[in-house]
């Protein structure tokens, strides 16, 4: 017997299973990723009194950022608006509301008559005048 390596005869062994396995790749779809949803706040004004009188809408935190609603007695007006991510916010909270009169010289008051959601991203906020 020699000591050489390629001297020795071979055996190969042939492994054939019995059953076959297929492997089935799922599909792969796109990672969606859930955005923020944007929420608008409105805010309407209603005339209660008789009188002409104008409505100051001054935000709290940018200085520069003011509104003006020159109104009739009786109307019911848009002061403006915002929008914020998640949530629905009084504009209280960001505004400052000031009447001034036109006619006759009376304070009148501002308060939060009630809040209706029109759909599921926008709220509006009516501060009726007295």
């Amino acid at each position: 017997m020699s000591n050489n390596y390629y001297d020795n005869t071979l055996t190969l062994l042939r492994w054939e299973p019995d059953e076959r396995k297929t492997m089935v790749q799922k599909p792969s779809f796109p990672e969606t990723v859930k955005c923020a949803v944007i929420y608008s706040s409105e805010f309407w004004f209603i005339n209660k009194t008789k009188n002409e009188i104008i409505v100051h809408a001054d935000h709290r935190a940018a200085v520069n950022e003011s509104r003006t609603i020159k109104m009739q007695g009786g109307d019911t007006l848009k002061g403006g608006g915002y929008i914020l991510a998640q949530i629905f916010e009084e504009p209280s909270k960001r505004y400052i509301f000031s009447v001034v009169p036109l006619t006759g010289h009376k304070r009148y008051t501002i308060k939060l008559l009630k809040s209706e959601r029109t759909n599921t991203e926008v709220t509006r906020y009516y501060y009726v005048i007295k």
